[in-house]
């Protein structure tokens, strides 16, 4: 592998931290969510139980023949006056706390998302700059590669983007591998079943110039110009890389 790609790798795995950091934040804003709602529900529990002590309270009335049931009715009448104080505080600034927390994770995720996207740039000159040395030729640390990176933008690809990354999130490979001699039969077999539109393109993944696409790809109906440019962005970034790589195929 090319120190170049040395390079690219470890912009590649800074990557995923952000994504890890990406869904601890997500993980917190949940949990600070769920805590603001649990208070509030715990107080309408307890403003609850109050009022069904006093339904109790006024249908037992009838029949207690002691006069202490106008004292405790008081007493149970300043609770719910209480509670209902506390549920109108609690919900008040429960909904303040949620929109302060809802606006930090939002300029979380844009600040990561951004970083992401000009990592991703880095990546694609990256590997302009690969290609250009030579794509198959070791690092001075004499290592092999250990994988190569290739980016798909939502942003100019959305139908192809998503595609490829439902599809990874459903079990299909993220890591792939380069095979560009049986591309066409494995083409051939992953679309073998699914039905040709007059209008839209059959985008598989994983492609079938990876060894691992082929029969059983998810194939997805996209825009042709969608899918064609995706396609040609991810060849031209691939332009390098022999045949046998291991390719991952980063959606951003």
């Amino acid at each position: 592998m090319s120190d170049v790609n040395v390079i690219i790798t470890a912009v590649d795995k800074g990557m995923d931290i952000i994504d890890g950091y990406e869904s601890e934040v997500e993980d917190l804003r949940a949990h600070v969510v769920f805590d603001i709602h649990s208070v509030i529900a715990a107080v309408e529990r307890e403003k609850s139980l109050v009022e069904q002590e006093m339904d109790d309270l006024c249908y037992s009335s009838y029949e207690d023949t002691e006069d202490d049931s106008g004292d405790k009715a008081d007493m149970l009448s300043r609770q719910r006056e209480m509670y209902d104080s506390l549920l109108y505080q609690t919900s008040t600034r429960g909904e303040e706390l949620e929109s302060e927390w809802r606006g930090l994770c939002g300029q979380t995720f844009d600040l990561a998302e951004d970083s992401k996207r000009l990592m991703a740039d880095y990546i694609r000159k990256l590997n302009r700059i690969n290609y250009s040395v030579g794509a198959t030729c070791y690092s001075s640390s004499g290592h092999g590669p250990e994988y190569y990176v290739v980016i798909v933008d939502s942003q100019k690809y959305p139908q192809t983007a998503e595609h490829i990354k439902m599809a990874q999130t459903m079990g299909f490979p993220e890591f792939v591998t380069l095979g560009r001699a049986d591309a066409a039969e494995r083409r051939k077999a992953s679309l073998a079943d699914v039905k040709a539109s007059p209008i839209y393109d059959r985008d598989e993944w994983p492609m079938a110039v990876f060894e691992e696409g082929g029969q059983g790809a998810d194939v997805a109906y996209i825009e042709g110009r969608d899918n064609r440019g995706a396609g040609s962005s991810i060849g031209w970034q691939m332009r390098g890389f022999p045949d046998g790589s291991r390719v991952r195929v980063r959606v951003i």
